[in-house]
């Protein structure tokens, strides 16, 4: 995953989708594929009328509602990365899919939820979307959860009050802040708290499917040299999480 997020960030920003095995940044064991682009969302005109004219139904009635062009944008390229990682995980599996057969949907609570026609009996695929700044991404996998998130290290703020709710004594906190510190390389209190919010939201994102929850509940925790969040210090749902760390961009994958 690392080699491929630091293929993404050396690339150019682009106006048009390019081609598939471009955008691809991985595709490994468990079923999983992420697809990446920078997009520069402020470049001129309107979103190309192919990507729109790609949308379900259900998809061109959600982008229909997008008051500015650059959502409309960011969601029209953002679902064409996220149908080519379940094109990319329905392959793994034997069941072949075109784009047209795969519709993305976000729920009432904005989660991307997806389905998948076909002639056989429908895989079911997670899938999961982030975005800062020009930079898209958008994970599937045949596991029934899963989360991505991306921060910029050069916003890092050093508070960390906002996700110690559930963790009032600090013990959880500590150990995962210095696991991260490890294994992201980062010492700066400020990075160290954004990497550490990055898990969350992912985390948050894999977790919250089906349930309202806030990433102030997600809980993690070192273990040996992962993370894993679950909801609260007891709840027997869970999530690993693999951190990627390249320039200044950290990226957050729960699974």
């Amino acid at each position: 995953m690392k080699e491929g997020l630091h293929r993404l960030w050396s690339s150019d920003v682009m106006t048009r989708m390019p081609r598939h095995d471009i955008t691809r940044i991985c595709q490994g064991n468990g079923h999983l594929s992420i697809h990446g682009l920078k997009l520069d969302l402020g470049a001129g005109g309107p979103c190309p009328k192919s990507l729109l004219d790609s949308l379900t139904p259900e998809e061109r009635k959600q982008v229909d509602g997008l008051e500015r062009s650059w959502k409309t944008k960011q969601y029209c390229f953002g679902r064409t990365l996220a149908k080519r990682s379940v094109i990319d995980v329905c392959t793994q599996i034997g069941v072949p899919v075109k784009s047209d057969a795969v519709s993305i949907v976000d729920d009432e609570r904005g989660a991307p939820q997806c389905r998948v026609q076909t002639a056989r009996e429908a895989p079911v695929v997670s899938v999961s979307l982030t975005h800062k700044g020009n930079t898209l991404l958008a994970v599937a996998s045949m596991s029934e959860r899963v989360g991505i998130d991306l921060e910029d290290l050069s916003e890092a703020r050093s508070g960390t009050a906002r996700w110690t709710t559930v963790d009032p004594d600090g013990r959880l906190k500590n150990a995962v802040r210095n696991t991260v510190e490890q294994l992201s390389g980062y010492t700066d209190p400020g990075q160290v708290a954004t990497v550490m919010w990055c898990v969350k939201e992912a985390a948050y994102k894999a977790l919250s499917r089906g349930r309202p929850l806030s990433p102030l509940h997600i809980v993690l925790e070192s273990a040996g040299s992962n993370i894993v969040a679950r909801i609260g210090s007891t709840d027997s749902l869970k999530t690993n999480v693999i951190i990627g760390c390249v320039d200044q961009y950290v990226c957050a994958l729960a699974i």
